[in-house]
């Protein structure tokens, strides 16, 4: 009978309900906040017939819907578990892939959309494990981040991408050249980051302005004094700070004037469908009329195509990552990438 209302369908309904009452705000000393929950859910006796196992399915449920973004629910399968082997062999092999230099950086260029020369690139971390084969930064970082090691491999890839925009510069001819690099919300959370990259700028005899900071919304929803104090620190020696994926997050326009931004990252998927969906292209256009008037410098990332560069270089979008401009490449190609962009520039 279709009308038959399952056991499972009473308990994704209860879920609901939970979710709901969790989301609601509450006031604390005149301030309103709100939370959200993410819920996984096992059913005995086929997710299993004990109290660890359903306990450990749920758990893994559970993890599922946080992947997924959160305030939301998810229901165990088979699968999951074939998953959680894979996270588990995947977290152990992770403790030792930096000293077994297993990381390597792959940079994508970044292009001034009015001159359309290269004029720096993103460092863009990779793995390559002798038994997994490459193992997506989506699949370890967040590993890497529940487990600390984020900090020890984000000093890694900083002291990396420094080694690589000295040799660019000395070879390149490019004195302004800079690399930027993405900061996780455990390096911020840590109390010696200022010094890591001081001391990293200094090791390689290189300026401040070398360097940009990508910071993501989520890690400015945290101790947001801590957070100001050391974007002020970073903005001192001459770093330049980027918000990361903006519109994917909260988006909050508080976020723009009371952090010291100088550049706003529109996310690729925003950009993705520009030249054939309204909606899109209208929210670019608000994103970045918006950045302009608070006196920021934009980047469109995942641009792919001459419609899309088209539409973002008529409104006055000063930087172009993406595939149109390259693909990501290992250090000595994107060196021969520059060389060759500054002969076709000379010879144009």
């Amino acid at each position: 009978n279709s009308n038959i209302i399952s056991f499972e369908d009473i308990v994704k309904h209860k879920t609901e309900d939970i979710l709901r009452s969790v989301a609601k705000p509450c006031v604390i000393q005149d301030m309103e906040f709100s939370v959200t929950a993410s819920a996984g859910i096992a059913i005995f006796p086929q997710d299993g017939d004990d109290p660890h196992a359903l306990l450990r399915n749920a758990d893994t449920a559970m993890y599922r819907s946080k992947r997924k973004g959160r305030n939301t629910y998810e229901v165990f399968t088979p699968e999951m578990g074939d998953v959680v082997m894979k996270r588990v062999e995947i977290d152990n092999k992770l403790r030792f892939a930096l000293e077994n230099g297993d990381f390597y950086l792959k940079y994508q260029g970044l292009m001034d959309a009015r001159t359309q020369s290269i004029v720096g690139a993103e460092a863009l971390i990779r793995w390559d494990d002798k038994e997994l084969g490459e193992i997506s930064p989506d699949e370890f970082v967040p590993l890497a981040e529940e487990s600390g090691l984020i900090v020890d491999i984000g000093n890694w890839v900083l002291d990396t991408a420094l080694a690589s925009v000295k040799k660019w510069r000395e070879h390149a001819d490019h004195k302004d050249f800079y690399v930027a690099i993405n900061l996780s919300s455990r390096q911020f959370r840590g109390k010696d980051i200022v010094k890591d990259i001081s001391d990293a700028l200094k090791r390689h005899g290189l300026p401040g302005s070398c360097l940009e900071l990508e910071i993501t919304e989520r890690i400015l929803m945290r101790d947001v004094p801590h957070v100001i104090n050391l974007l002020d620190q970073f903005k001192e020696m001459n770093i330049t700070l980027s918000i990361d994926d903006f519109g994917t997050g909260y988006s909050s326009l508080s976020y723009l004037k009371r952090f010291p931004f100088d550049v706003l990252k529109i996310d690729k998927t925003f950009i993705a469908d520009i030249s054939e969906d309204p909606d899109d292209a209208a929210l670019c256009e608000a994103i970045i009329s918006m950045a302009h008037s608070l006196g920021l410098s934009i980047i469109g990332e995942g641009v792919e195509n001459k419609e899309q560069f088209d539409f973002l270089d008529q409104r006055g979008v000063e930087t172009i990552q993406g595939y149109y401009v390259s693909e990501p490449m290992v250090h000595d190609e994107f060196l021969k990438f520059i060389a060759i962009s500054e002969w076709l520039e000379t010879t144009v």
